[in-house]
């Protein structure tokens, strides 16, 4: 009751409500990470309205810092796949779903994807629950994988998951995957896409 109370206090419209419990974002993990903290801190900084760039760039540094953080913790390896489930939304400070951003899904993207090709770890991206929360990732990633007849779009798989698909090489979409690590960026719930052992972990950006 508890969690749920608190989770529902980061919706409230009542700003004293919605702001109070920041304790709530410590919840991150790894190697099968369940890290929500990143858009709490990027939202903060929306609400500065910067118009002059420097809101994208702390987006794209602290993504990169989040991944990279995490890869070591993991001691993730070349070949090994990090799952990302995003909420761009959340970043901007709207309620998950209701304000997909492709312009700040660019700059996560390429954050976390510089930090992951770095090590040779693959990126997966999960698309929203309009995919069925499908898996978008590089066909090499998973030779042997079904690939699914879909196409993420903005309001059809999310902002995030959209942008992995238009940068990838060779991006294919699948039902699932089991990852090696995970971010999960404005709650998205990603547990479903990873190993069934979960360790958690507190990264240094929170």
């Amino acid at each position: 009751v508890a969690v749920a109370k608190r989770r529902w206090r980061l919706f409230s419209n009542d700003r004293s409500e919605a702001e109070t419990p920041r304790v709530i974002n410590a919840n991150a993990s790894i190697r099968f990470l369940v890290f929500y903290p990143l858009y709490h801190y990027i939202t903060n900084i929306r609400k500065e309205k910067i118009t002059d760039g420097r809101f994208f760039m702390n987006i794209k540094e602290q993504a990169y810092q989040a991944a990279k953080e995490l890869c070591e913790i993991a001691g993730l390896k070349s070949g090994q796949i990090m799952v990302i489930g995003c909420s761009t939304s959340e970043v901007t400070g709207a309620r998950i779903g209701t304000n997909p951003d492709p312009d700040t899904a660019v700059e996560l993207y390429e954050g976390i994807d510089a930090a992951l090709r770095e090590r040779g770890v693959y990126l997966a991206a999960q698309c929203c629950e309009h995919l069925n929360r499908a898996i978008v990732v590089e066909r090499e990633a998973v030779p042997f994988a079904d690939p699914v007849n879909a196409v993420p779009q903005k309001k059809a798989g999310g902002s995030f998951a959209t942008v992995a698909y238009n940068r990838m090489k060779d991006p294919i979409v699948i039902e699932k995957i089991c990852a090696d690590a995970g971010l999960d960026i404005g709650h998205t719930l990603i547990g479903m896409h990873l190993k069934e052992v979960a360790v958690p972990v507190r990264l240094s950006l929170l």
